[in-house]
């Protein structure tokens, strides 16, 4: 697809595919039960321990997504109450609406779900999207310890508006750079000063470097410079992915570790700019690949998705693998039935509460 002077349609279809391939990893990394497998099924667990690069993925689109929706309404006299309610109503009454149920109404009437204790004692921290930071101060969460992703990105929405309305396009990409830069450092600094491993893959200054990737693609993609699907190389695109990949492998010392120093320090940045530039091929070539209907469909629900698959994994589906005895030592074969069973699950699920809930509120996003 070709694109000039830095637009595009509004909607692309493989963006969706993307996002969708992002669950897919994710739901991969959170539902694999492999943990103590040997043989083929070693090697598959291998495979989706990576799937946590999904996040990174998430962070990247989401970087991309809402700086090109900050760029288009900079002249916009009404553009605070047009961003902050696009965004209060595509987010809020989904994962409020969780929150209540779990967190308020069923211990209301005596029943707090299995590892949900801390999370309703210490409820706050999830509904002022600050629970990524709570590791640090009441301890980590069990009933919905992925939650700290979103937390992350409403830590950007809140701040990263002020920034793009008050900077030209240069300018961005110029602060872009800097987040890049400074996300390595706050990692080092913070593992220098001994803190564990998952604060620093929680922290919202742990992954500046991939969200500001996604924003330097809308950035550079409004840059006023003629059309830049003839400045856009597919080969110098790929080369740079490949030297990209084989940096941070070598510099993390490992195949993206997760909570390795080295990994974090320089994994991540790697990895978030080939995300980075994941979105940028995404947006100016529109692979058909990533068109495809199931991709597309993982996509369009994937807040959802991600939302409930942990929960419904540890309430439902964990206790009924420890009952036949595969709950971290299945076959290959069984740990690809269950993801692909608990993944169509949670797509069914995911598409009736789009239908029947959450679609009312996103209607309303046309009239503000």
């Amino acid at each position: 697809m070709n694109h000039s002077h830095g637009t595009h349609p509004d909607h692309l279809p493989a963006l969706d595919g993307l996002r969708g391939l992002a669950i897919v990893c994710v739901l991969a990394h959170n539902l694999a039960p492999l943990e103590h497998a040997q043989g083929l099924a070693k090697a598959l667990q291998m495979a989706f321990d990576l799937g946590w690069v999904g996040v990174q993925l998430f962070f990247a689109l989401s970087g991309y997504l809402i700086t090109h929706s900050l760029l288009l309404s900079k002249q916009r006299p009404d553009r605070v109450r047009h961003f902050f309610m696009r965004r209060a109503l595509r987010i809020l009454p989904l994962y409020y609406g969780g929150l209540l149920l779990c967190l308020v109404l069923l211990p209301a009437a005596g029943r707090v779900l299995p590892g949900f204790e801390a999370d309703v004692r210490h409820q706050a921290w999830h509904w002022l999207f600050v629970s990524n930071w709570a590791p640090a101060f009441v301890g980590g969460f069990t009933g919905l310890p992925h939650d700290w992703s979103l937390a992350v990105e409403e830590q950007f929405y809140l701040l990263w508006p002020w920034v793009v309305w008050r900077c030209s396009v240069r300018q961005l990409l110029c602060v872009c750079a800097g987040l890049m830069v400074a996300a390595p450092a706050c990692r080092a600094c913070m593992l220098a000063l001994g803190a564990p491993a998952e604060w620093v893959y929680q922290a919202s200054t742990s992954r500046m470097d991939a969200l500001a990737a996604g924003a330097a693609v809308a950035a550079w993609l409004q840059m006023p410079s003629g059309p830049w699907h003839a400045r856009i190389n597919k080969r110098a695109v790929a080369g740079l992915a490949l030297a990209l990949l084989v940096m941070g492998v070598a510099g993390s010392g490992s195949l993206f570790a997760r909570t390795t120093p080295r990994g974090q320090v320089v994994g991540y940045t790697a990895l978030a700019l080939l995300s980075g530039l994941a979105v940028l091929a995404t947006v100016n070539w529109q692979p058909c690949r990533l068109q495809n209907q199931l991709l597309c469909a993982l996509g369009k629900y994937s807040f959802c998705i991600y939302l409930i698959h942990k929960p419904l994994h540890d309430l439902f589906g964990l206790p009924w693998l420890q009952g036949q005895g595969w709950a971290a030592t299945a076959s290959a074969g069984i740990a690809l039935a269950y993801l692909a069973a608990a993944g169509a699950l949670c797509l069914a699920m995911a598409w009736f509460t789009y239908h029947a809930y959450e679609k009312r509120f996103l209607a309303l996003k046309r009239q503000v």
